[in-house]
């Protein structure tokens, strides 16, 4: 690990004292646009799927057995759009890699050394990759959950409430109660 963490500070260290600086190319800036373009609809295709499998835990909470099909329908195209966003995410990278020394194949590289640290754009690239991590890991978190209730009806368990009724706290009664208007009041 630390051997790991010495050779990319050295690769960083040659970079910087290098004293031949090569201009990138209208190419490279256009790619790399290209993939944060990529990674914006992702982030947004995402946020639509992570929407719709709350939808489909709600339904699961609700015993809502009527509008599951319509949900599932929807993630249908949703997966089909992330999918092709995604290929167009992965031939931007490709595009990238054209430009680079490494190549994301190779062990122990990443998206870092694959974008230049002096760049403007690169900070707002690597962010966009943070919250696509983060939106698969909640996407995850949350197929698992929906997996739970599937599998774990909430019918059954107001079942098994139903059948300890010493489990199931009374509800409350509400009350309203209307004041009559100051004017009203007054009078008499």
């Amino acid at each position: 690990m630390v051997s790991h963490l010495c050779g990319k500070i050295r690769v960083f260290i040659h970079k910087l004292t290098q004293k031949e600086e090569i201009p990138m190319s209208q190419t490279w800036k256009e790619a790399h646009l290209s993939l944060q373009v990529c990674m914006k609809k992702e982030i947004e295709a995402m946020r639509e799927m992570l929407a719709n499998l709350y939808k489909e835990e709600l339904s699961f909470l609700m015993c809502d057995a009527e509008s599951l099909p319509s949900i599932l329908e929807e993630r249908a195209i949703l997966v089909a759009r992330l999918s092709e966003i995604r290929l167009s995410r992965i031939e931007a990278i490709k595009m990238l890699e054209q430009f680079s020394q490494c190549t994301l194949s190779e062990e122990a590289s990443s998206l870092e050394n694959l974008l230049p640290l002096d760049d403007e754009n690169t900070l707002e690239t690597l962010s966009l990759r943070d919250q696509i991590i983060s939106l698969v890991e909640r996407m995850n978190h949350q197929n698992a959950r929906n997996a739970l209730l599937c599998a774990n009806p909430p019918a059954s368990l107001s079942n098994r409430l139903a059948m300890s009724p010493a489990s199931v706290a009374p509800k409350a009664k509400l009350r309203v109660t209307t004041c009559p208007k100051k004017a009203e009041f007054d009078k008499s």
